[in-house]
């Protein structure tokens, strides 16, 4: 697809997996953190559910 990191958003529930990884490649992170397990500052953006998506996406 092409796309550039600037333009992608990496959401994860797994912060030594998928924001890990998408941190090493210059992405933004959502960690979704239903369980409340991990720091939010593991990630660009935090939450326990998706309903601030909207907000982040735009």
């Amino acid at each position: 697809y092409n796309y550039e990191p600037k333009d992608v958003l990496v959401i994860g529930d797994n912060p030594e997996a998928e924001i890990a990884a998408a941190k090493e490649l210059g992405i933004e992170t959502y960690l979704y953190d239903y369980q409340q397990k991990y720091s939010p500052a593991l990630a660009d953006y935090y939450g326990t559910n998706y309903k601030n998506l909207p907000d982040i996406l735009s």
